[in-house]
């Protein structure tokens, strides 16, 4: 049996932002039902609004031995409080078994790729975009996660392949776009084309702070000082 009425307002709590009825309402309905699955879940979800999640990943646990198993979307939401506590091998686990389920989208392969290069794992960036264009061959945002795993492993042919493919991005002004060709333009010395292309990353995204900084890089290379000083006290602004 379930508590509903103490279920289902806490939940209406839940998506009102109240989070500590939300929790006293979970709570009510697991002492009528202990083995009530969906509370330790949604209550764990309320955990993680109030960052604790020693205390949501508790009731992932139970969630999952009660449920017999733990699905994708629910592995992906228990990831960020594994990383939020430090436990960041285990939070992969989870991220890469979501993955593997038939129904992963696109939006999970470029949350991990993004995941892997903030960690500075090129290699398994680079693998896993790969592996998500068999999925999604003529996906665009992934071409150019691609070509952003090609730049930052320093193989600028290969991201300007992608990059060519890529006319949708630039006629529909993604800042990506045109900052990858410009760090690609920069390394090929061709610092006129680099300026150009790291300018219109800017317009299309203000608050880029490594754009500035690859332009500010560009103009001292091109005796711009000017340029670069000003490129460079704009970059000090937005690091505030």
């Amino acid at each position: 049996r379930i508590d509903y009425p103490h279920f289902n307002r806490a939940n209406c709590k839940f998506e009102m932002g109240d989070w500590d009825g939300a929790i006293r309402d979970y709570e009510r309905a697991l002492q009528f039902n202990p083995g009530h699955p969906s509370s330790h879940l949604n209550r764990a979800f309320t955990y993680q609004k109030k960052e604790e999640h020693a205390k949501a990943l508790e009731d992932f646990q139970v969630f999952q031995e009660q449920s017999g198993g733990i699905a994708p979307p629910v592995r992906e939401m228990r990831s960020e409080s594994f990383f939020a506590l430090g436990r960041d091998e285990e939070g992969m686990k989870d991220f890469y078994k979501a993955l593997d389920h038939e129904r992963a989208g696109k939006a999970l392969y470029v949350k991990l790729i993004d995941l892997h290069l903030e960690r500075g794992e090129l290699k398994e960036a680079l693998a896993l975009s790969k592996r998500a264009l068999k999925v999604y061959p003529e996906d665009q945002e992934l071409k150019l996660k691609r070509a952003e795993c090609f730049v930052r492993a320093d193989a600028p042919a290969l991201a300007w392949t992608d990059l060519d493919q890529l006319e949708d991005e630039k006629e529909e002004g993604n800042a990506s776009y045109f900052f990858l060709k410009g760090k690609i333009l920069d390394s090929l010395h061709r610092f006129s084309e680099a300026i150009e292309m790291l300018q219109k990353s800017i317009y299309l995204d203000p608050e880029d702070l490594e754009s500035r900084l690859v332009l500010a890089a560009a103009y001292f290379k091109t005796k711009m000082f000017e340029q670069c000083l000003e490129t460079l006290r704009q970059a000090k602004n937005l690091d505030k």
